[in-house]
This record gives C-alpha cells, sequence and structure tokens, in this order.
C-alpha cells in the first residue's frame, strides 16, 4: 500500500464519512487518481472492507479493527528494509495473521521483490515454524495450524515490540484506570493490538490448550479487572492468560519484588565474575542497567512470553563466548532457577550489556556523548546502543530514557538519538529501533558533519546467494567468518586466544600422589610457575580467594577452576591443568581435575574459557579425562574443541 493510500485509508478509520472533492484538494490530485487509490485500497483490504462512494461521500465498510491491524504494519515507505529476510518474514506473518487471501504473486507486487524471493523466504520460513509445532500451509491462502500457545508466541515475537503504532483501544483504557496499573502509552498500544488477535482467534475457537503455566496470575491484584477487557464472556484459563502477559508489560505500578530483582542481579554478577574469571570494577553502572532490564522483563521471563530480538544473531557473533558461558549460567548451572527457562533473545539482551560493559575503554574519553529516548526506554533503548558501539564506537551513550522521563535527566549530553519525535529539544536525531544506511548517515552528518558510508548487509541473504551456487559444508562457521570479515569485528585489543593456544600439552600433568587442597592448586600451577608465567604470590592468592569465600572454584563434579586478580602475579596469560587419580576434598566437595587460568584482562581468555565450559558439559569428555593415563589423551580433547 503506497504512502496516499495508506493515509487515506487511516482517514477514513477516524472519520464516519469524509467529502470526496474535500480529499482531492487536501491531496492536490485529480478525480482520476483519487478513483484509483481507492481502487488499489479496496484490493488489498477485500477480504474485510471496502471503501464506497455515496454522492459526494466516502465511508469506509469492513471490520475495522482487522483494517486498522493492516494499516499500522504496512510500512512500505522503505522498501530496503525487504531485502532483509526477518523483514520479510514479519510482513508475510502480519497478512497471515490478518486473514488476508495472499499467494507468492500478491506479496511479491507487496513487498517489491521477486517471486522467487518469496518462495524462498516462504520456504525457509515452513522449516523455521516447525521447529515450533506450527505448520504454515496453502489453502485459499496461506493460514497457520499447530499449538496455540505456540501460535500466539509466534505473534508476540514479531508485533509486539516498539516500531508499534496504534489507537489504543477504549476498553484498554478503562481497564488501565480500573486496575491502577498505569501501563506505559507503549504497554497500552500493544495490549490494544494484542487483543484485536486475541479476539480473532477466539472467533474461530482456538483456545488454549492448558493455562497451568498461569496458575498464580490469579494472585496478582488486577486479576478481576482482566475479563473488562472483552466484550463476551472469557474462560478462566484465558482470563489468567491475559492476566500473566498484562504483568509482563511496563507500567509505573510493577508487580514485581525490587528486592527480589536486586537479589538476582548480586547472583548473577557473582557467577559471571567467577566462572568467567574476570574483575567487574566499579559495577555500579552494570548493576543499574542489569537491573532496570530485569525488572522490566522478570515477568515476561518468569512467564515465557517472547520478544523480538532483532540483533540475536549479531549479538551470538560478535559476543560468542560471552554468549555461550551465560546462557550455561542460566540454563545448566541454573544460577537463578527462577530464570532456568530464559530465551536466547532475552539472554542476548543481557549479554549486550555484559559486551559492552566489559569491552569499554576504561579511559577518559572527550567522544560526542549520545541519550538515547524511545517509548519504554529499556528493551528498544539496549538494541540502539548495541549498534552505535558498533558503527560508532567513539560515541559515549550516557544512558537511555523513556520520553516520560527526559526532563529528569541531570547529567551533560551533546546529542539525542531518539526513535520518536520530541518537541523542544535541539540536536535530536530520530532513527529507526533497527538502524538502517539511511539512519547511520544520519547520524554520521549530525554529529562528525559527514556520510557515515556504513552499509549494513545481512549476513542470511549472503548465504542464501551463495547457496544457489555452491554446497555450504559448515554454514555456521562461514556465517561467523562472513560477519567478521564484513563488520571487522574488533578482536578485543592484543587478540583472544583459542583453548590449544593456552592448554598447550606441556602444561597438563597426570599425578597419582595423595594431596592437601592447597597442595593440588600448587602442583597445578607447577608448570606456569616454572615458565615465569605467574609469580609464587598468586598461588598465594588463589588459595587464599577458596579460604575467604569457601569452594566456589568446583565448577563441576570432580573439576575446579582455581584462579585470582590479574594484579595478583600474573605475568602472561595462561593456562595450566592437573589431573589425579586420588580426588582431594576442596571445604566438602570432591575434586580430581585442577584447571588453573591466569589471566591479564577482562577479555582475552572469555573464547578458551567457554570452550572449556563446552567441553567440561559433556559427561563423556569428563569420564574420559577422569580415566586418562596420557596426556595424548586430554591434549586430543582440548585441541577437538579449540
Amino acid at each position: 500500500m503506497r504512502k496516499r493510500e495508506k493515509e487515506l485509508l487511516s482517514l477514513l478509520l477516524h472519520e464516519e464519512v469524509i467529502d470526496f472533492y474535500a480529499l482531492l484538494e487536501k491531496f492536490d490530485i485529480s478525480r482520476r487518481t483519487l478513483y484509483y487509490d481507492i481502487k488499489k485500497i479496496n484490493e488489498t483490504i477485500q477480504d474485510i472492507g471496502f471503501v464506497t462512494k455515496q454522492g459526494n461521500n466516502l465511508y469506509l465498510e469492513g471490520n475495522h479493527k482487522l483494517i486498522s491491524f493492516i494499516v499500522h504494519e504496512d510500512k512500505i515507505d522503505d522498501l530496503e528494509k525487504f531485502l532483509d529476510y526477518k523483514e520479510r518474514k514479519k510482513y508475510i506473518l502480519s497478512r497471515v495473521f490478518s486473514n488476508i487471501v495472499i499467494d507468492v504473486s500478491i506479496l511479491a507486487k507487496e513487498m517489491y521483490v521477486s517471486e522467487a524471493t518469496v518462495s524462498m523466504t516462504i520456504k525457509q520460513m515452513k522449516d523455521e515454524l516447525q521447529i515450533d509445532g506450527i505448520i504454515l500451509y496453502y489453502d485459499d491462502g496461506y493460514k497457520l495450524k499447530g499449538k496455540e500457545r505456540s501460535i500466539r508466541d509466534l505473534f508476540l515475537m514479531y508485533f509486539a515490540e516498539p516500531s508499534i503504532e496504534i489507537d489504543i483501544d477504549k476498553r484498554v483504557e478503562r481497564f488501565n484506570l480500573e486496575s491502577k496499573l498505569e501501563l506505559a502509552d507503549f504497554s497500552k498500544s500493544v495490549l490494544s493490538r494484542f487483543l484485536t488477535f486475541l479476539e480473532m482467534r477466539m472467533d474461530i475457537n482456538a483456545r488454549l490448550e492448558n493455562a497451568y503455566e498461569f496458575k498464580d496470575a490469579l494472585k496478582l491484584p488486577y486479576f478481576d479487572c482482566v475479563s473488562t477487557l472483552f466484550d463476551v464472556e472469557i474462560e478462566q484459563n484465558e482470563q489468567m492468560y491475559i492476566a500473566a502477559f498484562i504483568s509482563s508489560l511496563s507500567s509505573l505500578n510493577q508487580t514485581v519484588n525490587q528486592t527480589l530483582i536486586h537479589t538476582f542481579i548480586e547472583k548473577l554478577i557473582f557467577s559471571i565474575e567467577n566462572n568467567l574469571m574476570i574483575v567487574l570494577d566499579q559495577k555500579e553502572e552494570l548493576k543499574k542497567g542489569l537491573i532496570r532490564h530485569l525488572y522490566s522483563s522478570y515477568n515476561r521471563i518468569k512467564y515465557e512470553f517472547p520478544i523480538y530480538n532483532p540483533l540475536l544473531d549479531e549479538i551470538k557473533l560478535r559476543f560468542e563466548p560471552l554468549f555461550r558461558i551465560t546462557k550455561n549460567l542460566f540454563k545448566e548451572k541454573q544460577v537463578i532457577p527462577e530464570l532456568s527457562k530464559i530465551r536466547e533473545e532475552e539472554i542476548a539482551f543481557i549479554v549486550s550489556y555484559l559486551g559492552t560493559y566489559i569491552s569499554k575503554d576504561k579511559l577518559s574519553r572527550i567522544h560526542p556523548k549520545v541519550l538515547i529516548v524511545c517509548p519504554n526506554g529499556i528493551t528498544v533503548s539496549k538494541t540502539i546502543e548495541y549498534q552505535l558501539e558498533q558503527y560508532f564506537p567513539q560515541l559515549e551513550v550516557v544512558d537511555a530514557v523513556p520520553v516520560s522521563k527526559i526532563e529528569e535527566v541531570v547529567y551533560p549530553y551533546d546529542y539525542i538519538i531518539s526513535t520518536v519525535p520530541i518537541d523542544a529539544y535541539k540536536d535530536v536525531i530520530i532513527v529507526n529501533p533497527i538502524l538502517r544506511s539511511v539512519d547511520l548517515d544520519e547520524i554520521g552528518t549530525k554529529i562528525y558533519q559527514r556520510k557515515s558510508h556504513q552499509h549494513k548487509v545481512d549476513i542470511g541473504e549472503l548465504l542464501d546467494t551463495v547457496r544457489q551456487y555452491a554446497d555450504i559444508k559448515n554454514e555456521e562457521k562461514l556465517r561467523k567468518a562472513l560477519y567478521e570479515k564484513i563488520y571487522k569485528m574488533n578482536k578485543q585489543q592484543g587478540g583472544t586466544y583459542m583453548l590449544e593456544d593456552l592448554l598447550v600439552k606441556e602444561n597438563i600433568r597426570i599425578e597419582n600422589e595423595k594431596y592437601t587442597w592447597e597442595e593440588v592448586i600448587r602442583e597445578a600451577a607447577k608448570p606456569l610457575l616454572e615458565k615465569g608465567l605467574i609469580e609464587d604470590r598468586y598461588v598465594v592468592a588463589m588459595i587464599q580467594s577458596v579460604h575467604d569465600n569457601g569452594p566456589y572454584i568446583v565448577i563441576d563434579e570432580y573439576i575446579a577452576l582455581a584462579h585470582a586478580r590479574p594484579e595478583d602475579g600474573v605475568n602472561e596469560l595462561a593456562m595450566s591443568m592437573l589431573k589425579i587419580d586420588q580426588s582431594v576434598n576442596f571445604l566438602g566437595e570432591e575434586v580430581r581435575v585442577v584447571v588453573v587460568l591466569a589471566a591479564t584482562d577482562n577479555t582475552k581468555h572469555i573464547e578458551a574459557l567457554a570452550s572449556l565450559t563446552e567441553l567440561f558439559m559433556e559427561e563423556e569428555n569428563k569420564k574420559r579425562i577422569m580415566n586418562a593415563t596420557k596426556i595424548d589423551q586430554i591434549h586430543e580433547l582440548i585441541k577437538k574443541y579449540s
């Protein structure tokens, strides 16, 4: 739908009747052109409504809610976006969810791409959806079938995100007053759209199979108000589901226990420092960001509602080892059991906080300072901050706030980067949540008086092109190599090291002696001491750390990872390993393998550590190391995981 057609349809949605000749004057077009626009609009909405002319007046007949749904999703002004597979997928899903009859030729015309591209997109979509138990099929138009919770999650994944602009339903406004939640405008708009979608599902008798996971939503203070959101009586299962969903939205009167969130963040940071073998100095900035994020996202994670993270693939590639270790903390080690079902999209948001913080230049900077402003100031702002850090690392992001809080900002900044217009403020740069080439050029021009010459390249599109002409043996490695090459990914100052680069053969020992736990740490560190890679005071510091903090270095059954701070006597980044045949008691924990890590900073060892973590995650690998009689047997495993 073209821009003028969309504007015309929006006017008809808000007015019962519009004068035909007034429109000619408003748009400065001929009668013939206006009739053509009406014809195109009717072709687009033919299954749910139509525009009719009676005398000199125009009327819109049909299901206004569904038409509104289409209008606000139908943003084809920026044709560049449909070069991206994710955008094509989202657009096709919007048509399917709107019950619009579409086929390959219609979609090709609407997205201005070839029919071959649409066919390839639909094939890929079918494969991806099938993983979640959803079937995309053609029956007089494309449709979906499968588990109802999965179909609703799919909708939320793509259509409950920050670019939504939709009228707020009067029932939502009424609910907001009665519940006293004080939902943010962004949250009210998301809830309005979701209500329209749920009513469409209920109209075709699509119901939740069960709602056991939402049973504690019965205790939410606004539960009895939920039924007022619907014009018909709804089942208790649906009421619990909606109540739980509302608890995941941003509001001034959150139902989340703030003390609980602070406790979770303390646990998470403690686990990150110990498992990544890093030292986070001046942690308050990191804590502040993580607390604010989790305070907003806790119920979303708890109830397993999805969120769209458009930078998931990029974050997984750029911070690959950090992502693997953080995912392991949540999933395998369950440092916060209540969040063990956290989705990868949520983990990626947390990793972007950690990665940006860990790699941030701690020296004083005189770079331009920017303030990020978004509708809700949390998730989208983090997405924008990550992209700015990638394309404009010289910028300093001082904070990210919602529009409603901008007047409370007291610290200095040079520019505001916002996803929405802001009146009465100078030096505001309006961008899309996902920065496109035009946004990058706008930032480069306004801040540096030059074009950025940065252009985003979709790795998935490149891989699709390669598949047409060649067989891909290892897609994961090719994807990573392309990403590093195209974006010249920063591998941190001095580079990172693979596991086999650090845990070399001569630093591995097997012994059959009886040791105390203090002695076994000293024996494990001997290869590094003999080479002068660490000083004796580093060994003392590792032992003292266990005395002070308990057996926290025991990372798994029979496995300990000893370490201390870099300034405690590390001369060079290194690792060593000792396997003993007789287990030693580490203050209540039995250990047979001790790995010593001597890190020089917070970054260079992360790749090797992630590989070591993956190695120990496999029970078979642990057994092979425990049963090894020769160093070569252990070293072969090290090479395999490097």
